[in-house]
């Protein structure tokens, strides 16, 4: 664990200095100068309190409040990393519907995680690494399951350390309602909404 990183972004969440931190956290301004600064790991019993301040729910953050939603859903939904290159798996919701469930490492011949990608690369080309997109939507077919269809739609949010994430969450749809939308989008089968 990174603990300079951890908190710094729980200070900013708190709206902190370090001394005010410090109290919290029962050590002096000192020692949570040099934690942030990488030059000390803390003590269990100081790990111990930084971790109780971040997940107390009156401390926690709106993201972590997410993640958590994410990860207790009935439903299938996935937050990734958004990244230039690669999308990687941050949480995974423990529905589903006969759908494939996301793993870190996943090959890049996995039908599922290239149409993810697919989206990934379309929502950073239309701007979503700065906050331009509203969110995206892709139809495709389900790879395993014959005639059987999915809805994508893909949220980009961000975390307190400003890094981009985005949020998909899967719906089987029939093929009238997958024709009717394709249709509606001129034959893409990726399309993005834009912040006005």
């Amino acid at each position: 664990m990174d603990w300079g990183k951890t908190v710094r972004n729980l200070r900013a969440r708190l709206n902190v200095n370090q001394a005010e931190f410090a109290k919290l956290a029962g050590v002096s301004q000192t020692y949570i100068s040099r934690i942030e600064a990488g030059r000390v790991t803390p003590t269990t019993r100081v790990a111990e309190s930084i971790l109780q301040l971040a997940e107390n729910p009156r401390t926690r953050s709106v993201f972590d409040d997410f993640v958590a939603s994410v990860r207790h859903s009935p439903y299938v939904c996935v937050l990734f990393e958004l990244a230039d290159e690669n999308c990687l798996v941050h949480e995974r919701s423990s529905g589903s519907l006969g759908v494939c469930k996301a793993h870190r490492g996943d090959p890049p011949g996995s039908p599922w995680l290239e149409n993810v990608r697919a989206v990934n690369e379309k929502v950073i080309a239309h701007g979503g690494l700065h906050g331009g997109v509203d969110h995206a939507e892709a139809l495709f077919k389900h790879h395993i399951v014959q005639d059987a269809y999915v809805r994508l739609v893909a949220t980009p949010i961000r975390d307190e350390s400003g890094t981009w994430f985005i949020h998909c969450t899967f719906k089987r749809i029939d093929a009238g309602e997958y024709d009717r939308l394709l249709a509606e989008h001129g034959g893409e089968p990726i399309f993005v909404s834009l912040h006005e």
